[in-house]
């Protein structure tokens, strides 16, 4: 089971899956707690000063995938609203102190990681979502619930769940891995999320209201936990038919006949996921030094001088017999089709932790 319907598309026809052998299940919001009519948000409003102002909820973790520096670059260009920036993260600092030398306090408010969300969505009129890799957005599902339409970047299966009745789906124009954290966004992306955004708060009481009423239905009607839990109710139910079992002792049986496959799968697997730890470090450790180079080469006056220390150890690291090895290792992972097997036992492995 995977929780968007471009998930399960990747796996068929990227990875090989039998049709019908992966199914989406939405997970949904839970509409009897995410319902406007039962959260008071009085004191939200009175400690941040949101009587009379717009307000545009930007609710997520702090981090580069989620693109906090492009939602100030969003709120630069919209003077007259006030943005809510609940959650914390490793740029929560860093994005502070940003908002501060443009002088923007007060209207990015930074309120920190929240163990109740419902009150901030309904001091809000839209949810902003401007990350560069999502499932499909808790957070979405929260809002929508509240009567809070959502601005959302079209990644992962966020388009199944927004339209155009309950918010705007902005297009994508960064590379998920190419991308990540680089701050000089396109004036045509800003201005993109800029115009939904005032298109949304620009119109009328009556509009307003039918949004409202569309972004709740939109959950009772497809997208809430009960539907979740019915459907999943069914599959149990399905795996308990007579036929099903019989199917399940049958591969059962086959898989005696080989009695080291699940072991030796396990083994490589194993090696697969230390190496892959492996990578991860080094790889972190390529992109800090290569950054530090680069940085140094812009800055210094000697271009022809001795090779710096971020230069020689970054020269060093390619050079390293385990770098050679992940190139090699990569390479078989990618190219081999037992490499192809093994990646697709780590995504199984992995979807279902």
């Amino acid at each position: 089971y995977v929780c968007n319907g471009r998930t399960q598309k990747i796996l068929e026809d990227r990875f090989g899956r039998r049709k019908g052998s992966v199914e989406t299940v939405y997970i949904g919001a839970d509409k009897e707690k995410f319902c406007a009519e039962r959260v008071n948000e009085k004191e939200i409003r009175e400690k941040y000063l949101l009587e009379k102002q717009k307000v545009v909820l930007f609710p997520c973790r702090i981090h580069p995938q989620k693109r906090p520096f492009l939602m100030l670059e969003i709120a630069k260009e919209l003077k007259e609203v006030v943005f809510l920036v609940v959650g914390d993260g490793p740029q929560w600092e860093e994005i502070k102190r940003k908002t501060k030398e443009l002088g923007m306090e007060n209207r990015v408010i930074y309120t920190g990681r929240k163990e109740d969300m419902r009150p901030y969505y309904k001091v809000s009129d839209i949810t902003l979502i401007c990350s560069l890799k999502e499932g499909l957005a808790l957070t979405a599902y929260e809002s929508l619930s509240m009567g809070v339409p959502v601005v959302s970047a079209d990644v992962g299966g966020q388009a199944e769940l927004i339209d155009r009745e309950v918010g705007r789906i902005i297009a994508l124009e960064q590379g998920e891995e190419e991308d990540l954290d680089r701050r000089d966004f396109s004036e045509r992306e800003v201005e993109k999320y800029v115009e939904a955004i005032r298109e949304l708060l620009g119109e009328d009481e009556e509009k307003k209201k039918a949004r409202k009423e569309a972004c709740r239905r939109r959950i009772e009607e497809g997208f809430s936990t009960d539907i979740m839990i019915k459907k999943i109710e069914g599959e149990i139910e399905e795996t308990q038919r007579e036929e099903r079992k019989a199917e399940r002792r049958r591969k059962a049986k086959e898989l005696e006949r080989y009695p080291k496959l699940v072991e030796d799968y396990l083994t490589l697997y194993s090696e697969y996921a230390l190496m892959e730890e492996q990578i991860d470090i080094i790889w972190k450790d390529v992109l800090w030094f290569k950054g530090l180079y680069e940085q140094k080469q812009e800055t210094s006056e000697k271009i022809n001088a001795e090779p710096s220390e971020a230069e020689a150890r970054l020269q060093e690291i390619y050079n390293m017999r385990t770098w050679k090895m992940i190139q090699k290792y990569q390479k078989f992972m990618n190219d081999t089709r037992l490499g192809k097997i093994l990646s697709k036992i780590r995504d199984g492995i992995r979807g279902n932790k």
